[in-house]
């Protein structure tokens, strides 16, 4: 379909060339041709380059204030009188900006937030309100703010999990690693989980449940979000743990669900853990893309070593030994290419027929 998409709008130019050829105006039909295909190899690298979403966490190392300035804007209007006599006025306007509260993360993303968040964080880090200077051209007055730093207490702090765009290569491969196909009906029938989206204000829950297992409680998501905030930067990990419902299915799920996540991104560990209702671990396993899976082995040892559920325990003990673990680079499957999803393919022919309908319109107006 993408060679097709290509080749619409060679066909086109060549049909508008034989049809209207005006030496006048050869460059036109240059355009005709050029324009499309450059426009489709743009949308082509932004498709290959932003293919598939990871989850990158984080945690707020510092909050500022920045007060509210007044900028001096000067601007010049050229005027006319009844004569015909032209004249420059100038005028100074003097524009508000706005204060506003912003809150940094150990990443060195920013993100604006609001006075009850500003002053939450400033308590919570406990530390001294420092103020200090800015600079901005043409400032009257104002400006400047207060900040407040965290004092490297890890429950003095929050943290936040943002979703990142990268190149998956082995996502819609042809490759021989490619994974069964899940249907909907699967998702519904086995309960798989769906990936959770980060939400704007609060951490992502990276501990998901079945129906009925009902065994995660607010500390143990607590303490496997602050391994992915405080430990994901550093070893490049974002771990997920699914629990499964043991009376209703074996180890083979965590197989299936690894195969509707594809594999999983390039940074995460899933642990996929099967309990009964009294929160023992009857099964487990663990999915990666870890060239020697080191840190899937240990953790299915500690599992069965440990039978009785222990979240906080579990997200201390992955934090404890995560020098087993070591990211794959999906750089290693360059060779495989970057192929489109059915969804982007289907785009990329649309773009291409648009591109070729607002050609002939054009010649068929103009030329």
């Amino acid at each position: 379909m993408r060679l097709f998409a290509y080749l619409l709008p060679v066909v086109t130019a060549i049909i508008l060339f034989a049809t209207k050829f005006n030496a006048d105006i050869w460059w036109v039909f240059l355009l005709f041709l050029g324009v499309p295909l450059l426009i489709l190899w743009i949308v082509e690298l932004l498709f290959k380059h932003l293919n598939d979403v990871e989850f990158l966490s984080a945690y707020v190392v510092s909050v500022a204030h920045y007060n509210e300035w007044v900028e001096r804007v000067e601007r010049t209007e050229t005027i006319s009188d009844e004569k015909g006599n032209v004249r420059t006025k100038t005028y100074i306007d003097y524009v508000t900006h706005p204060e506003y509260w912003e809150q940094t993360f150990n990443t060195g993303k920013r993100q604006f937030i609001n006075y009850s968040e500003y002053e939450e964080l400033c308590n919570l880090f406990g530390t001294p309100i420092q103020h200090f200077d800015t600079y901005y051209f043409n400032c009257v007055s104002g400006g400047g703010g207060q900040e407040c730093h965290w004092d490297y207490n890890e429950m003095h702090t929050k943290t936040l999990t943002f979703s990142h765009r990268y190149r998956n290569y082995m996502r819609y491969s042809n490759s021989v690693m490619r994974f069964r196909e899940v249907t909907p009906q699967d998702v519904k029938d086995k309960h798989l989980f769906d990936y959770p989206k980060p939400p704007k204000y609060y951490d992502q829950k990276v501990v998901l449940e079945q129906p009925d297992v009902d065994l995660v409680t607010a500390d143990a998501q607590e303490a496997f979000q602050r391994l992915n905030a405080f430990c994901g930067e550093r070893h490049e990990i974002h771990v997920f743990v699914l629990l499964f419902d043991a009376t209703k299915q074996g180890v083979e799920a965590a197989e299936l669900q690894r195969a509707y996540w594809e594999g999983g991104n390039q940074n995460e560990f899933v642990v996929c853990i099967g309990v009964d209702k009294d929160g023992t671990v009857k099964w487990s396993d663990a999915f990666s893309w870890m060239d020697v899976p080191t840190l899937s082995v240990a953790t299915r040892q500690y599992l069965t070593q440990n039978p009785k559920l222990d979240l906080v325990a579990l997200a201390q003990w992955i934090r404890d030994n995560l020098d087993k673990w070591k990211r794959k680079n999906f750089e290693d499957f360059k060779y495989l290419g970057t192929n489109f999803s059915p969804a982007q393919e289907k785009w990329f022919v649309t773009i291409s027929v648009l591109l070729c309908t607002v050609a002939v319109t054009l010649a068929i107006m103009y030329v």
